[in-house]
């Protein structure tokens, strides 16, 4: 079938019997299709299941946990990006009872593989980045958990030298999500104490998986 779709031209992306065949338009599109379907069919002898089969914007497809767009840059698709948050909501679970650095070292694990199976992803790689403030911001809210009392938050936070009235500013200033978000915590507890910790930026290992 590969041999047919050079023959004839095309553009496709195929893994095992899954294949994306990309054209200009839907009535191409859908001359293309009845056209292969009739070689897979009579050339090599196999049944091909009309359902699962479709002539469709390349935007609404994910392949391999990608997307393609009109421009032929890869994105991850959005089935992909909600599975990795599923992941790192399971790893950060406020009722782990693990150290933090415990935490910080099953998210990389999980950060390097990631990385390394999407990293033909070129385009939208904001996404990744919003990622990675939103995990630190479940981070600072673990962290923050295993201090209990709203007392024992107010002297963590002060061994960040943070002004007492800030601390109780902080502490007081709702639920341990509300609490994260604060800007003398955002300060204190940022992207830099983060990698002091050894956490590795999503954004940055993709990039690194991408240039090696």
């Amino acid at each position: 079938m590969d041999k047919e779709l050079e023959r004839r031209g095309h553009k496709f992306w195929r893994y095992a019997d899954d294949c994306n065949i990309y054209v200009g338009s839907r009535k191409e599109g859908e001359r293309v299709m009845s056209g292969i379907i009739k070689f897979i069919e009579s050339k090599l002898k196999l049944k091909v299941n009309r359902n699962k089969n479709g002539v469709r914007h390349c935007g609404e497809v994910k392949f391999l946990g990608y997307t393609i767009l009109e421009d032929g840059r890869i994105r991850v698709s959005d089935k992909s990006v909600k599975r990795l948050k599923k992941k790192i909501i399971k790893i950060t679970k406020r009722n782990r009872g693990h150290k933090l650095e415990t935490i910080i070292t099953d998210l990389n694990q999980m950060v390097q593989g990631w990385s390394v199976n999407y990293s033909l992803a070129n385009a939208h790689l904001s996404t990744l980045r919003d990622i990675d403030g939103w995990t630190i911001r479940r981070l600072r809210s673990y962290r923050l958990k295993q201090c209990g009392r709203v007392f024992t938050i107010v002297k963590y936070l002060r061994t960040f030298e943070i002004s007492e009235r800030k601390c109780w500013s902080a502490a007081c200033h709702g639920n341990l999500w509300h609490i994260s978000i604060h800007s003398s915590i955002s300060k204190a507890m940022g992207i830099k104490w983060f990698e002091e910790l050894g956490l590795r930026s999503l954004q940055t290992t993709m990039k690194r998986c991408q240039n090696s």
